[in-house]
């Protein structure tokens, strides 16, 4: 079956711009025609997720692919987040490594170049992710973060699955124990689906916290900060999700470097 080649139409549709614009963008009108900085970047952010192969922009970055990919959280992250991130780069290691790409962690802040083939921004609010997208051309890939924009390929726990599964194995009140997320939309759904959960950063939070004899968790870190608990306590380490995201990461970092329309792939997955 032939693939559709995607046309400067497509790219202004998808930008939100008319065919004009995005002629003067990609040619390097922009200036000339009072095109603002933000509509620029749109534009080429646009032109390459879907490919549009006059792009010179989208041609130098296969030419100088050093198939690095970037592991960036947000800038609020405490002791545990740093943990959570330590044992996902060790979780993403194998399978990155199976398919000839090296992972790295860049504990950077600020929005800034990368230089890497994708980055995948773990637990980043919606500001940090858009400024971090503003500054590249690169794939961004969101994980464990809820993105408002369809260009983007996101991550994010079952909250819903993760619920049942509680209420299956406890079958009466226990608590939730969540890792703080910077994301505010992530931290709205979590609330939506267990309303009393309990949000911690710090170890000394966790020592601090008042529960009841039946804990629910489903982050590896918080694995390990509970291997203390006494055994009275019944822990649901739940880690289906777990066992299943390097390989539902990857997926995506391969389709978001290969520039697969929105169309062809499912962008925003729940495991």
């Amino acid at each position: 079956m032939r693939v559709k080649r995607t046309t400067i139409k497509d790219v202004a549709k998808v930008a939100g711009v008319g065919i004009t614009t995005v002629s003067y963008v990609i040619n390097g009108r922009d200036k000339e025609m009072r095109v603002s900085e933000a509509t620029k970047k749109k534009v080429f952010q646009v032109a390459n997720a879907l490919n549009y192969s006059p792009n010179p922009l989208a041609a130098g970055l296969k030419t100088n692919s050093t198939r690095f990919v970037l592991v960036r959280t947000t800038s609020s992250s405490g002791t545990l987040q740093n943990l959570e991130v330590m044992l996902l780069l060790e979780s993403l290691d194998t399978i990155m490594r199976q398919n000839e790409y090296s992972l790295t962690y860049n504990p950077g802040k600020l929005a800034e170049k990368l230089s890497a083939e994708a980055c995948v921004c773990y637990n980043m609010c919606i500001e940090e992710f858009s400024a971090l997208g503003n500054e590249n051309y690169i794939p961004l890939v969101a994980l464990d973060c809820i993105i408002d924009d369809p260009i983007f390929y996101q991550v994010n726990p079952d909250y819903a699955k993760i619920k049942a599964a509680a209420d299956a194995y406890f079958g009466t009140v226990y608590d939730y124990v969540s890792l703080a997320y910077a994301n505010e939309a992530l931290r709205e759904e979590i609330l939506t689906v267990f309303p009393n959960v309990i949000f911690v950063s710090e170890l000394s939070e966790i020592h601090a916290l008042k529960l009841s004899s039946k804990l629910l968790l489903s982050h590896s870190s918080l694995f390990k900060a509970f291997a203390f608990m006494e055994k009275t306590v019944d822990i649901l380490r739940y880690d289906a999700h777990l066992a299943v995201r390097p390989q539902v990461v990857f997926d995506c970092i391969k389709n978001a470097v290969n520039r697969i329309p929105a169309d062809q792939a499912v962008h925003s997955a729940r495991i």
